[in-house]
């Protein structure tokens, strides 16, 4: 029950266990590798109310197991803590925090590796990574497996995987906050993961730090729900696809910052919400779709994009609205600059112009005009309200095609200004509404 310092090398042991104690791990080199009959061995256990240290006195410590549990016992609070500038804990198995009980692992300096992160197992665990040269290391990391669990990368600390869910069958809450902080993951990430309702994963990006990852996926399987948020000075890249409601609930929330993506499908066949606003700039290098790709899955599903204020949107090859067969809506707020060379509306699409927005073409290198089409409705808004000197019209900078079963609705709110300017040709062959 009182604070110890273990000074020596546990070599060869089945299982280390760490009770009601604050226990200081000082030797150079401690190793669990033991050949128990029951297939136990190389187990660290801590828990109930242990406070386990590695790294403090002397700050060349090094911890090999097969795998550690932090929060062995229900009900009871485990933690350890990794602050040496060499301290290391490398495991040959898997890392859980918060198993049988609610656990916390602390890295301020020093480096873990394990193949396999779970991250609130059975019970809440929590994991935060900061301050420079700090490192956490896995393969497949889950975050909000069986209860809540949570992911804080601070301070220019790094986390890299080759998986990541969040919100499996909890909630699963992943935090990337500071300039030069980093997380980084080789394949996908999914946040949301199984279904009943149960699956919630959330991961925010922001204040300089960074995110990357070969595919995102928000709203995996039906019923979950996945956010991602990226606030002021943020970044994402996402080298693939991103899918916003692959078949549940995905949210994209942009307050700041920058996200590059090369496709991205909103409501794919669940519903999809994106939006940007306080001068963020979202970029897909290829195509941007807005409802469903292809799949019968009825009006109820579909995707939502908002251009904002000072916001900018791009699709280099191709933005599609309300194509197939979910309902996609686009929405360009005043001063919102929706770009690409090509813009089509199917009979599900709406797209909505406040004035003073902005839809046009690439203008890099030679200016290119874009080619909007519209076979479902165009709506033109009044201005939001914040504004208080006249933004100027909402304006089609390229050609205006509104096709037989298209509608342009024009709602004027000061008949003296101009609501709409088309800078291309125009041909109306659906329906004008003033």
């Amino acid at each position: 029950g009182a604070e110890s310092t273990v000074a020596y090398c546990i070599y060869m042991a089945d299982i280390a266990t760490f009770r009601f104690d604050t226990v200081h791990l000082a030797g150079d080199t401690l190793t669990l590798a033991g050949t128990s009959p029951d297939g136990n061995s190389g187990l660290l256990l801590i828990g109930p109310d242990a406070l386990v240290e590695l790294g403090a006195d002397p700050p060349t410590n090094e911890l090999l197991a097969r795998s550690a549990f932090i929060g062995d016992v229900p009900g009871a609070q485990a933690s350890m803590l990794i602050s040496g500038p060499d301290a290391e804990l490398s495991l040959t198995e898997f890392l859980v925090v918060g198993g049988f009980g609610p656990g916390a692992l602390l890295i301020t300096a020093g480096y873990v590796y394990s193949p396999s992160t779970h991250i609130g197992s059975g019970a809440t665990g929590d994991v935060f990574v900061e301050n420079p040269d700090t490192q956490l290391q896995t393969d497949s990391l889950d975050v909000g497996i069986g209860a809540q669990g949570t992911l804080a990368i601070k301070n220019q600390a790094f986390v890299v995987c080759s998986e990541a869910n969040a919100g499996v069958f909890s909630r699963g809450i992943v935090t990337v906050e500071d300039t030069d902080s980093v997380f980084e993951c080789d394949g996908p990430v999914t946040l949301g993961t199984s279904g009943a309702g149960t699956g919630d994963g959330i991961l925010s990006v922001f204040n300089g730090a960074s995110m990357s990852a070969d595919s995102l996926t928000l709203g995996l399987q039906s019923g979950t729900k996945g956010k991602l948020e990226v606030g002021v000075d943020g970044y994402v890249e996402i080298s693939t696809t991103a899918d916003v409601g692959l078949d549940g609930f995905g949210n994209i929330d942009m307050t700041g910052g920058s996200m590059d993506v090369r496709d991205l499908n909103i409501g794919v066949r669940g519903n999809g919400i994106v939006t940007t606003s306080a001068a963020s700039t979202l970029f897909a290098d290829n195509n941007i779709f807005v409802g469903s790709t292809g799949d019968p899955v009825g009006l109820s599903n579909g995707g939502s994009l908002v251009v904002g204020r000072d916001c900018l949107v791009f699709g280099p090859d191709l933005v599609s609205i309300g194509e197939s067969l979910a309902f996609g809506i686009v929405t360009v707020k005043t001063r919102g600059r929706l770009v690409s060379p090509t813009i089509r509306e199917g009979a599900l699409g709406k797209l909505l112009v406040e004035r003073g927005g902005v839809v046009t073409g690439p203008r890099v290198g030679p200016k290119e005009p874009t080619e909007l089409t519209v076979d479902g409705e165009l709506r033109i808004l009044p201005a939001s309200d914040e504004d208080k000197q006249d933004p100027g019209p909402a304006t089609i900078d390229g050609n205006l095609t509104l096709g037989p079963e298209g509608m342009l609705i024009i709602e004027v709110d000061d008949p003296s200004m101009p609501a709409l300017e088309v800078l291309g040709a125009t041909t109306l062959s659906g329906e004008l509404i003033v």
